[in-house]
């Protein structure tokens, strides 16, 4: 797809059936590998709902012996429903009909992901406090 075409992709069709999720992770997690084998650091930024995602990617960061990381961003239902009612020219294909489906669907991080976890509360402006536990965490990571 050009850079803002939309796929015409329902719930569950198109670019977002089982497997296509499925092969989407699967690629971020070869090309995470790729990227730390090649000495850089790499974020992901993928919604990572059900646990066989985030599985994904810490089992890749600890076989590589590497730090790992979760940002849990949440912010009242309200204001995600007034993003996306206020997204003009952009990628993104989120409906509110996708974020009932995320809410219903998602699982709760379980016990032992929370000590590799940073609940952000992401209503206001909180990249500064972020940046500055994220920089605290990589001095002592909990979790590689």
């Amino acid at each position: 797809l050009a850079p803002l075409q939309v796929s015409q992709s329902g719930l569950n069709t198109g670019l977002y059936t089982p497997s296509a999720t499925e092969a989407t992770y699967a690629r971020l997690a070869t090309l995470a590998e790729t990227v730390t084998q090649a000495g850089y650091p790499v974020i992901i930024d993928a919604a990572c709902l059900y646990r066989w995602q985030r599985n994904l990617f810490s089992e890749l960061a600890h076989r590589l012996g590497l730090p790992y990381l979760i940002l849990d961003c949440h912010a009242p239902v309200d204001v995600m429903r007034q993003r996306i009612v206020a997204r003009h020219n952009d990628p993104s294909e989120a409906t509110l009909a996708v974020l009932e489906q995320q809410l219903a669907s998602a699982e709760t991080l379980a016990a032992d992901e929370l000590p590799c976890c940073i609940s952000v509360d992401s209503t206001d402006d909180y990249l500064p406090a972020v940046l500055n536990q994220i920089r605290l965490y990589l001095q002592a990571p909990r979790c590689l």
